[in-house]
């Protein structure tokens, strides 16, 4: 009943585009909308124009991460988008690796979501847990000899990749939204505190 819903709005939508067509050649529904998606792709431009610009900017934000994530997991062949971007973290504390918590703080999730990237990070041979010198409870992370020549071997092509993704957008325009989300993420932390105070 759905898909012949559907296939009802694509004709609708696409005069003289018969999805029927497509069984006769054993295309997949799926893929009929995948091809509906092409004619109807919509700019950001246009949909700043049909809805007011925090929602536009909402939704502009998990579309970007779910590009940036399919990028970043096509990128590198030995780790995740999520694994690199722990391994990233981590050289935010050059004096002292850091522990679960710290890097869950940093990251912005959960430390379950960490303790998951780390078990996959250790079984690939990329870090090590090393217990704390003055806390026997603390488990600090380190990462090894084997990360050290996968960053090295990706250090060029990371270096291609952020000129690619940063063309024409100026240092100051850069600034400028660093400083607009880093507002919106104190802004989300405040709505965290106040749903756990509610409970």
């Amino acid at each position: 009943m759905l898909q012949f819903q559907a296939e009802r709005e694509v004709e609708s939508l696409l005069p003289g585009l018969n999805p029927r067509v497509f069984h006769k050649k054993k295309l997949t529904f799926y893929k009929k909308c995948n091809i509906l998606h092409i004619y109807m792709q919509i700019t950001n431009e246009q949909i700043l124009k049909m809805m007011p610009p925090q929602f536009g900017l909402f939704g502009l934000l998990f579309a970007f991460m779910n590009r940036l994530q399919a990028a970043g997991d096509a990128f590198y062949d030995e780790i995740t988008c999520k694994q690199f971007f722990l391994l990233a973290s981590m050289n935010l504390y050059p004096d002292l690796p850091p522990t679960a918590n710290e890097l869950a703080e940093t990251m912005g999730c959960s430390r379950q979501n960490v303790k998951e990237i780390l078990n996959s990070l250790q079984k690939k041979g990329m870090i090590v847990l090393n217990q704390d010198e003055h806390d026997k409870r603390k488990q600090r992370i380190c990462v090894t000899e084997k990360m050290k020549k996968l960053a090295a071997k990706y250090t060029q092509k990371e270096v291609e990749f952020m000129k690619l993704l940063y063309d024409g957008i100026s240092d100051d325009e850069i600034r400028g939204v660093y400083k607009i989300i880093s507002r919106m993420e104190k802004n989300l932390i405040k709505t965290e505190t106040i749903g756990e105070a509610v409970k």
